[in-house]
């Protein structure tokens, strides 16, 4: 797993795996077509900082190089932002990754608290037959409600969250609800355009699963 420094000096966006087994059918993937898996991969926003292959190319540079940015002070900061904007001066102004930017500045505003008390969502939709929907994982109130070590603390650790992480699953277990929120009207929940919100207003998440996370040791190499 990547790692580019101290969770102190990444942003509080983080996110959630899962792995489905045993799905009939062929797979998009060439060279893995009969591999019978289907992937969730989701983070703790509702939405998205970039839509095209394109924007995540510059956009995933800019975070690998962001600790760089950032110990120049202001100065880099501004100049982080900036080449966002632009795509690193490649876009045509009317092609600038506004939408983009104020969707990443939102991850300044999310709070340092333990990984398992976020709710995670697949930000893109996502089809299933002739039901268009994106899917999220929330914690179940009684779990969170059991949470010790809720605030982490970035100073305290480099790997703060996973201390935290490995502290809770030690002692008990975890649950989710994995929930389905169906797209009823594709101009009020657009498919092309990961930075604007599913409102509930338009059509609520539904609990379908649960996703159950026993009480464990993963403070081993093997869980890095």
């Amino acid at each position: 797993v990547a790692h580019l420094g101290a969770d102190a000096t990444l942003s509080n966006a983080f996110g959630l795996a899962l792995k489905i087994f045993n799905i009939g059918g062929r797979t998009l993937v060439d060279d893995e077509p009969d591999a019978g898996t289907f992937d969730y991969n989701t983070i703790n926003m509702p939405v998205f900082f970039c839509n095209t292959v394109a924007h995540y190319l510059f956009i995933q540079q800019l975070f690998t190089d962001a600790p760089s940015y950032f110990a120049r002070g202001k100065a880099g900061a501004h100049q982080l932002l900036s080449e966002f904007l632009t795509g690193k001066g490649t876009l045509a102004e009317k092609d600038w990754a506004w939408d983009e930017l104020l969707t990443f500045l939102a991850l300044a505003r999310l709070p340092a608290q333990n990984v398992l008390l976020s709710t995670y969502w697949t930000e893109g939709a996502v089809r299933h037959g002739d039901c268009i929907a994106k899917v999220r994982f929330a914690p179940v109130r009684a779990f969170a409600d059991a949470v010790e070590s809720r605030v982490v603390d970035l100073m305290s650790d480099p790997d703060a969250y996973r201390t935290a992480l490995v502290a809770e699953l030690k002692e008990r277990p975890f649950e989710f609800d994995l929930q389905v929120q169906l797209c009823t009207n594709l101009e009020q929940m657009p498919i092309q355009d990961v930075t604007i919100e599913w409102l509930e207003a338009y059509s609520p998440f539904v609990t379908v699963a649960k996703v159950r996370l026993p009480a464990q040791d993963i403070s081993g190499a093997d869980n890095l």
